[in-house]
Parts: structure tokens; C-alpha cells; sequence
């Protein structure tokens, strides 16, 4: 069975820790976007698991835009591994 993206970016949150999800969801909220795009808010975002932060950003930047969101996130918050793992899967 091939992943799908959205697949790929909750395995890749899987990854963080309790304290760096709390960090990438801060992030999330405050990183600068492409015109366009507006920052998920951050009471969406406050009590949000790791599948309702994947649910949430594929719905607000699309499946294409999601992972290089999540991608620069991760790379603001220092889980620069994490980030180029998932890179390579797009």
C-alpha cells in the first residue's frame, strides 16, 4: 500500500514530542504563508491532536500545499531531520 501525503505528514508528527508538537503548533500559527493563504487560528489549533493538525492544515492549504507548510514549520522549530524526511516524499 503506497502512502498518501496526508499519510506522511502524520507519521512525520508522530515523531515530535509532547513539548514540540505544543512548539510546531505555535509555529504553525505564526509562520509567514504565501499570499493567499491565511495562518490556521490558533483556537483551532489549541486543543488539536496530531490527525486534527493534519486534518486542519490539508483543509486550509490544500494537499499539494501541505506538506511544504508542514516542511517549513518543522524547519522553524529546528526538526530539521524530520523536515527532510519528509521532503523526500514529495
Amino acid at each position: 500500500m503506497v502512502n498518501t501525503r496526508k499519510d506522511d505528514i502524520i507519521e512525520t508528527l508522530e515523531e515530535l514530542l509532547q513539548d514540540d508538537l505544543k512548539r510546531f503548533k505555535s509555529k504553525l500559527n505564526d509562520i509567514r504563508l504565501e499570499e493567499g493563504y491565511q495562518n490556521i487560528p490558533r483556537g483551532r489549533l489549541e486543543r488539536a491532536d496530531r490527525i486534527d493538525i493534519v486534518e486542519l492544515v490539508i483543509g486550509y492549504y490544500g494537499e499539494q500545499k501541505a506538506g511544504p507548510v508542514v516542511v517549513k514549520v518543522l524547519k522553524a522549530i529546528n526538526q530539521v531531520e524530520l523536515a527532510a524526511r519528509l521532503e523526500n516524499t514529495f
